[in-house]
């Protein structure tokens, strides 16, 4: 519709030999909108017409951000899946290095809450908040160091705290006085 009335005013007419173009008088945008004939009732049927048509685009959007959605789920549940197993393999591999969790023996219901609800969730979390920040594309280099980060902290807090105890069989880190298979568990998974 402002096409045309572009188009109408900006026309050259035919008329004096002297001047390709003569100016147009000022025609209202409503006469090519359809409403400067139109009564109100009309103008409000025309308006609700509009607004359907610019809700049912919008429908057509919110259908793609739902298929959008659903396929960053999809991921972070693989990620989740992936990580979870992962995280439980090693949790009964590594729980030799330790003497002993909360005062008493790490059982099998311990490391598989440790692997579900402590690794696979920091994976996910942070897998998700790397594709955040990169625009949707997975940084294979950011993850594992978010997850370094956190998994060095959550071992000198537990050792703090005598959350944990770890065996002399355990390989420290130096100068992080950590446990080496603790600190690289969520890094390598990641």
């Amino acid at each position: 519709m402002a096409r045309k009335l572009i188009e109408h005013v900006a026309k050259p007419h035919s008329g004096s030999a002297d001047s390709d173009f003569e100016p147009q008088p000022f025609v209202s945008a409503s006469k090519y909108l359809g409403y400067s004939s139109a009564s109100p009732g009309e103008v409000s049927r025309k308006r609700a017409l509009a607004a359907s048509r610019i809700a049912s685009d919008s429908g057509r959007t919110s259908k793609s951000e739902s298929s959008a959605r659903k396929r960053v789920f999809q991921q972070a549940l693989v990620i989740f899946a992936i990580a979870f197993i992962f995280n439980l393999l090693w949790e009964f591999w590594h729980v030799r290095f330790y003497i002993s969790y909360q005062g008493a023996e790490a059982t099998n219901w311990i490391l598989i809450r440790s692997a579900l609800f402590v690794d696979a969730v920091v994976i996910t979390v942070f897998s998700w908040g790397a594709m955040f920040i990169s625009g949707g594309k997975y940084r294979f280099w950011l993850v594992p160091i978010l997850c370094a980060v956190f998994a060095i902290g959550l071992e000198r807090y537990a050792l703090v705290i005598e959350r944990w105890i770890y065996a002399s069989s355990m390989p420290i880190i130096p100068w992080l006085d950590v446990g080496l298979t603790p600190a690289i568990q969520l890094p390598l998974a990641g």
